[in-house]
């Protein structure tokens, strides 16, 4: 199997089988006996075209105006994204392979376009022929038309270039400090090369290594762990007067439900965390047992709050299942994974983890409600809904915060006071 054949294979499982891309390329390099150069101009074929998918689509369907199936449509697609973006492959061997598969007419209509200098500014001018249309935006920051049409009716045209424009750029891979171990300037002092201290939220380094985080040894040593800017400055900035009882429910990160394990373990607070297990918490249960937390209760469970816990709390913390839109930035293949038919239940399990912290919230206890998504039905929308179930949340102090701002994260949150 060519090398452009393989990347073809990866990309037909993506969009067909619905599988991951990392799950696809594994599969795939698996069955060959391609070397790890090899693995990484795969890797960069298929994810220049996951990034590119919709402009080179266009390419395909408005100006090249060839019919192919499946097999050839992700071959040719392959070997646009190696010629106009990846670069791995060279013109000649693109072209002597491409032609082997296509009618003499077929091939004869794309040929011109199997080009390493490729004037893509031209193409992307045909693009935005129809101006700066939602369908234009699609197409050029490689985002489905029902996300466009989403973000403009909730935050306008310009803020939402600002949060496409974002999604496209390169990720910042930001870490949190375990403080109970070091300190930022320990670690920025002894690994200088691969941490740099950002300032703007205390016990927050930005990762420049090399290699993946998750191979440093600071990492493996429980050091620091990944952890988005937002979500460690909120819970860093959570500091309520007489706050004893504890409760935190995580739907699916290790990483978060770390972070307020450090925040409220200790002498002074009895802290319950409830998860629901699974790959997720692997790290989290890991570093768990092998440090002893003074008064904390983990509970392994997906069941309603109000069923688990009986005493009442002074803070209850939620952070449930939601569309996680701050993850398109991380992942290439996010929205060919994405359930566009989620949300109502999504919204239904955010409501009714919000009337079970309410439950088992002590009188002015305060409830915390914060996802990693700026979607206004998960977010605001959802809570003035809540309030108005019930006359018992008397105060509210909530954010949106967007990943082109400093924070570089997508999410949202409530501060909620139970009368």
């Amino acid at each position: 199997m060519s090398l452009l054949q393989s990347c073809s294979e990866i990309l037909k499982q993506i969009y067909v089988d619905k599988k991951s891309f990392s799950t696809c390329l594994r599969n795939v390099v698996h069955k060959t006996d391609f070397n790890k150069q090899h693995f990484g101009e795969i890797s960069r074929i298929v994810s220049s075209e996951l990034r590119h998918h919709l402009f080179l689509e266009f390419v395909l369907n408005s100006q090249i105006k060839i019919a192919l199936k499946d097999n050839q449509k992700y071959l040719v697609l392959c070997a646009l994204s190696s010629l106009y973006f990846a670069k791995q492959i060279n013109e000649k061997e693109v072209q002597d392979e491409i032609k082997k598969k296509l009618s003499p007419n077929d091939f004869k209509k794309l040929n011109p376009f199997l080009k390493e200098d490729q004037d893509l500014n031209q193409l992307i001018l045909e693009a935005r022929a129809g101006g700066e249309s939602k369908e234009f935006l699609s197409i050029r920051y490689n985002t489905p038309l029902w996300f466009i049409k989403m973000i403009v009716s909730d935050f306008g045209t310009s803020m939402s270039q600002k949060i496409l424009k974002r999604n496209i750029q390169p990720n910042k891979v930001c870490l949190s400090v375990n403080q109970k171990e070091t300190t930022t300037k320990k670690i920025t002092t002894s690994y200088k090369e691969d941490f740099i201290d950002f300032k703007e939220v205390e016990g927050t380094v930005l990762y420049k290594g090399k290699k993946g985080y998750f191979a440093h040894e600071a990492f493996q040593d429980g050091l620091v762990f990944p952890l988005k800017m937002g979500i460690k400055k909120l819970i860093r900035d959570l500091n309520f007067q007489k706050v004893k009882n504890v409760v935190a429910y995580v739907n699916n990160s290790s990483y978060v439900a770390l972070e307020i394990l450090l925040k409220y373990s200790g002498p002074k607070n009895n802290l319950t965390i409830v998860y629901p297990g699974g790959e997720n918490f692997k790290y989290f249960e890991n570093y768990v047992s092998k440090h002893v937390a003074k008064n904390v209760h983990l509970i392994k469970s997906d069941s309603p709050l109000d069923k688990l816990i009986s005493t009442k709390q002074d803070l209850v913390i939620i952070n449930p299942k939601s569309s996680s839109f701050d993850l398109i930035k991380e992942q290439v293949d996010f929205f060919n994974t994405f359930d566009q038919d989620c949300f109502d239940e999504l919204v239904e399990e955010q409501m009714n983890r919000l009337i079970q912290a309410k439950n088992i919230t002590n009188s002015k206890g305060k409830i915390v409600y914060f996802i990693d998504t700026i979607h206004k039905e998960e977010g605001n929308l959802l809570i003035n809904e809540f309030k108005k179930l019930d006359d018992q949340i008397i105060d509210k102090e909530e954010k949106t915060r967007f990943s082109f701002e400093i924070f570089d994260t997508s999410m949202y949150y409530a501060i909620l006071t139970k009368a």
